[in-house]
């Protein structure tokens, strides 16, 4: 954080910047700081924070097109107009694209600050107009063990009882993947590209289905269900293949 202080000390503040890091780096509480640090609190009418949006998670083009006509205003309050974009590799190359000419334009008074964990997900024109500033990860993200389930390679059986939210989040995360090799025919936005095969022989379902199907298997893991019985009922019902354990 010392550069970023030193930048709002000097008021020499790059137009683009670009908070990166490991999953776990907190890097929406760095931004906030940083719009704290240089306009003096947040929330506040001149700081405006861009999220993914819908079913496929990606930033609308819509709200980059409304980011760049609005940046041509001066500041409501500040001296400074600040903008963060969340996650900010889920822009669409249409998206991003929408961001260019404002990066090589920019207005005196505004401060694009993107915030990233795949940076390298990102297109390079838009990388090559940053100032990249890095941050540590607080915690290591432990890829959970139905993904080897989900991919054919464990049975369900060897799936340990406990907390079942991080599991549920991955099997939802795991269907939003193939929503979106079916819609872009790549692995630029996966959150697991390394099970990109696998994922493609998952049948295609929409994720309010299978956001349905894990309510239901979730009150079934309340009730004291056994958590293999709850997935098997799962699987069965989204039609996706998964091993048995072998007697």
């Amino acid at each position: 954080m010392n550069s970023l202080s030193q930048m709002i000390a000097s008021e020499r503040i790059p137009h683009a910047l670009l908070f990166s890091g490991a999953r776990g780096a907190k890097l929406a509480e760095a931004a906030r700081q940083f719009a704290i640090d240089l306009i003096g609190k947040h929330p506040h009418p001149d700081v405006h924070e861009y999220f993914p949006e819908g079913k496929t998670h990606m930033h609308p083009i819509q709200n980059l097109r409304k980011l760049t006509e609005d940046i041509g205003f001066v500041p409501y309050q500040a001296k400074w107009k600040l903008y963060i974009v969340h996650e900010a590799e889920r822009m669409l190359p249409t998206s991003s694209n929408a961001l260019l000419k404002t990066f090589e334009e920019p207005t005196k008074s505004t401060i694009i600050v993107l915030l990233s964990h795949h940076p390298e997900k990102m297109l390079p024109t838009i990388l090559s107009r940053c100032q990249k500033i890095a941050f540590p990860a607080s915690q290591t993200r432990v890829q959970h063990k139905i993904l080897e389930v989900l991919a054919g390679k464990e049975s369900l059986e060897t799936l340990e009882e406990g907390e079942p939210d991080a599991l549920f989040e991955t099997i939802l995360l795991w269907y939003r993947d193939r929503m979106l090799l079916n819609v872009q025919g790549g692995e630029h936005y996966l959150t697991y590209p390394e099970y990109q095969e696998p994922i493609k022989q998952t049948p295609f379902i929409s994720l309010d289905k299978v956001e349905k199907a894990l309510e239901q298997t979730r009150l079934g893991c309340e009730r004291s269900m056994k958590l293999s019985t709850c997935l098997e009922a799962l699987f069965i019902q989204l039609n996706t293949p998964f091993r048995k354990a072998v007697s």
